[in-house]
């Protein structure tokens, strides 16, 4: 048969380049085609039995779709066609009802050597989702060759006769199915699995998605190498993968066994979503991402897992870590940071990867070390910097996350950074040249993007919950460039805090989190995160302790919200920063158990702390949970908080009243940071039966409102709301003459309203 196929496409040199054009046409065809193949799924059942087809005819077999039972024999081809569709002279004018508006384009010459002599063509130009015959430039027009071959070739010529029949049925018979963009962004959904050479049934492709939510795919393409092979297959409208999910497309001799392309196309079949290209590939196996998501393995394997998660014993080798296990590293690498998270399916986050002194890599060649003992591997899934200082990064050029990627040879699927461009306070040498490099060179190894609150980022595997709680300042810190500002906020500030849940487990972790309002003799200040992101925190399970144990964090009404069971510190012996202080210490030993990577500052007594140096802990049912090896139970305690503002009886200093929330610790910078306090009211002046209201702005708010009353004990009814924050007066209308007018006003930041000003008073004209 495939000897056929080349002897007629030696003596009909344009049949190729036909159906390469019909491979290319616009996607309401392609729905077209699609729909044709759903309605008669006997379609592989008939080109099976013409036998494996040459690759460049691919675009022919899968582009047809099946015919009903009725079409399949050349006797009884014309059976199911309507009357008027009968003679090919007059097939277009059937379709449009008008015969005089079209003309069949006959062939100057016939077909050669062995096809018959009443080969013959008829053109027919497809446009949207009509079908137009040509009227005017055949050149413009798609020619569907109909031909008989000789008595051997009969089922051939009938499958061929008849599909261009099929495809006029389909375009002019069934509804059209609704045209819909594809809505996905790059990383959203990737493809996951690949078994291009089955030895029976069907070729597949498995598409993963990498997201929390439900994701739409409908419009988006999936196909081979680009400008060839086989069309481009139109993921039909309304086609959902699940959060974490998984979607497969079965397909019929579509891939290459010696090598191909996979790809996942946008709606214009041509902008590239995510692609995989592999070489000559054996039966029954499939190329593979490990874990779900993550990176290529370099080897297929021959368990295919269709549909379900790529996650096998161990992340990605040999490593320590098994399947069922969420497990937390704090690797101990003296002053600096550095934690490991693996999922129970396999899937990694690295937060943070520090060294002690910028112009060395030790810290970073212990790091890897440790993760290549876990994993097995030099593969990260992710990769989370809670900001840009050296014991959390590294310096470019020489040791931390530099040195694992550029030196060491580490592959990271992504890497999470905060908003530098919209938040910036003091900078410095490490901060300037990892700018340099994410955007740079580095931007193709790290694979950077801004985190965002929320769960949509990091994805380690079915049942565990990685939150983004807070980056930049959690809203509290005014957008903008305030490096060269006297005082500017710390780079601490702006780090990224996220809790891991797990069933039961919860898990904190947030570098340097700040806890207090202070100006270091360095020349910037710090601010008070911790109290406006507590309420989002809320108990949790093990604390990763903020900034080393430092009093500039951790402070009391924090750590009350939080009540951990187990409080963990990285920190370096003889910490010349001081840390962990001993007010700190005492403030969790109340509440925790400790461990500590070191012992930090010598003059801090850690009094029951537990120094373990890599401080690991594990859970394989999030209830149960190990610290290096001792025991704990996770617990969801229940909790008061009556005014339901997130902060529990006994941090709240007034649990009945939404609108009342702990003190900042240290106060509040009016310089750099949204303060719940009112503006400051400074007169009335009266009008014609009005009143207009005149104050200084508050520094940083959301909007204003404004109260009125009768007297000056009240009570006060509100009168205007959502006031501009860059509002300055107000004029109250509509007055009573003679009479007097009290008015006070309150802030809006965050939902949240301060308490009220002073008041002012006129009397109406």
């Amino acid at each position: 048969m495939e000897e056929q196929f080349q002897r007629l496409e030696e003596h009909s040199p344009s049949l190729e380049e036909q159906f390469q054009r019909l491979g290319r046409l616009s996607p309401p065809l392609e729905e077209q085609f699609q729909r044709l193949e759903e309605h008669s799924p006997s379609l592989e059942e008939q080109f099976q039995r013409l036998g494996r087809l040459p690759r460049r005819w691919k675009s022919n077999s899968n582009a047809w779709g099946g015919f009903p039972r009725r079409w399949k024999s050349n006797s009884n081809a014309w059976g199911g066609i309507p009357r008027r569709w009968k003679s090919i002279t007059n097939a277009c004018a059937s379709l449009a009802g008008d015969g005089g508006r079209f003309k069949v384009m006959r062939p100057k010459g016939r077909a050669r050597g062995s096809i018959s002599k009443n080969f013959s063509h008829f053109s027919c130009a497809f446009h949207r989702r009509s079908v137009d015959c040509v009227r005017a430039d055949p050149a413009n027009a798609l020619s569907a060759s109909v031909f008989n071959l000789h008595s051997k070739e009969k089922t051939l010529n009938a499958i061929y006769q008849n599909a261009g029949l099929a495809v006029l049925a389909a375009l002019a018979g069934l509804p059209a199915a609704s045209a819909q963009a594809c809505s996905l962004s790059t990383g959203q959904v990737v493809i996951n699995e690949v078994l291009p050479a089955p030895s029976s049934g069907a070729e597949w492709v498995e598409l993963y998605n990498t997201t929390g939510t439900d994701l739409n795919i409908g419009g988006c393409y999936i196909d081979d190498i680009a400008a060839g092979g086989g069309s481009p297959y139109l993921i039909p409208a309304g086609t959902t993968v699940p959060a974490y999910g998984f979607w497969t497309l079965d397909r019929a001799s579509y891939f290459n066994n010696g090598g191909d392309d996979v790809r996942l196309l946008k709606s214009d079949a041509a902008t590239v979503l995510d692609a995989k290209t592999y070489g000559a590939t054996g039966y029954d196996v499939s190329w593979y991402r490990t874990p779900d998501g993550g990176s290529w393995a370099g080897l297929t394997t021959t368990n295919p897992t269709k549909g379900t998660t790529n996650g096998g014993n161990t992340a990605c080798g040999s490593g320590t870590w098994r399947k069922g296990n969420l497990e937390i590293h704090h690797i101990n690498i003296g002053q600096g940071d550095s934690t490991l998270i693996v999922g129970p399916t396999g899937r990694s986050i690295l937060i943070d990867a520090g060294e002690t002194y910028w112009n060395s890599s030790q810290d970073a060649i212990t790091e890897g070390a440790y993760i290549q003992q876990v994993l097995g591997c030099k593969s990260l899934d992710y990769v989370l910097n809670t900001h840009f200082h050296n014991d959390h990064i590294g310096y470019v050029n020489y040791g931390g996350l530099w040195h694992l990627v550029e030196i060491q040879g580490f592959t990271v699927g992504q890497m999470l950074h905060r908003d530098y461009n919209t938040y910036l306070g003091t900078t410095s040498g490490t901060f300037t040249n990892w700018k340099t490099y994410l955007e740079g060179i580095g931007k193709a190894k790290l694979h950077p993007a801004i985190a965002v609150e929320g769960t949509g980022q990091v994805n380690l595997g079915t049942g565990v919950s990685f939150n983004i709680v807070a980056v930049d300042g959690n809203h509290q810190l005014v957008p903008g460039n305030f490096s060269t500002a006297p005082t500017p906020p710390s780079e601490n500030d702006y780090a990224i805090g996220s809790v891991l849940r797990y069933g039961k487990f919860d898990y904190w972790i947030g570098g340097d989190f700040s806890g207090e309002f202070s100006t270091s003799t360095f020349g910037y200040a710090y601010h008070d995160i911790e109290v406006t992101t507590s309420d989002e925190i809320k108990d949790v399970d093990v604390y990763r302790v903020n900034h080393h144990g430092s009093d500039h964090s951790n402070n009391p009404a924090f750590l009350d919200q939080l009540d951990p069971e187990v409080s963990i510190i990285s920190v370096g012996n003889d910490n010349t920063y001081g840390h962990p202080r001993q007010t700190v210490v005492d403030r969790l030993l109340a509440t925790s158990d400790v461990y500590m990577t070191e012992h930090g500052d010598p003059n801090t007594n850690t009094g029951s702390a537990v120094i373990g140096g890599n401080i690991v802990v594990k859970t394989s049912n999030g209830v149960n949970y190990t610290v290096n090896g001792n025991p704990y139970v996770a617990t969801d305690p229940v909790r008061i908080d009556n005014d339901v503002d997130g902060y529990f009886w006994g941090v709240d200093p007034d649990d009945y009243n939404f609108n009342v929330m702990p003190a900042y610790n240290g106060g509040c910078d009016l310089a750099y940071q949204k303060c719940l306090v009112p503006p400051s009211l400074t007169g009335a002046s009266a009008g014609t039966r009005s009143i207009t209201v005149l104050w200084n702005t508050a520094p940083v708010v959301d909007s204003y409102r404004v109260y009125r009353a009768s007297s000056a004990p009240g009570p006060y009814t509100l009168v205007k709301s959502a006031l501009a924050d860059a509002a300055s007066s107000w004029t109250d209308t509509g007055l009573s003459t003679g009479n007097r007018y009290y008015y006070q006003m309150t802030s809006i930041v965050d939902g949240k309203e301060s308490i009220f000003s002073g008041y002012v008073t006129a009397v109406a004209n």
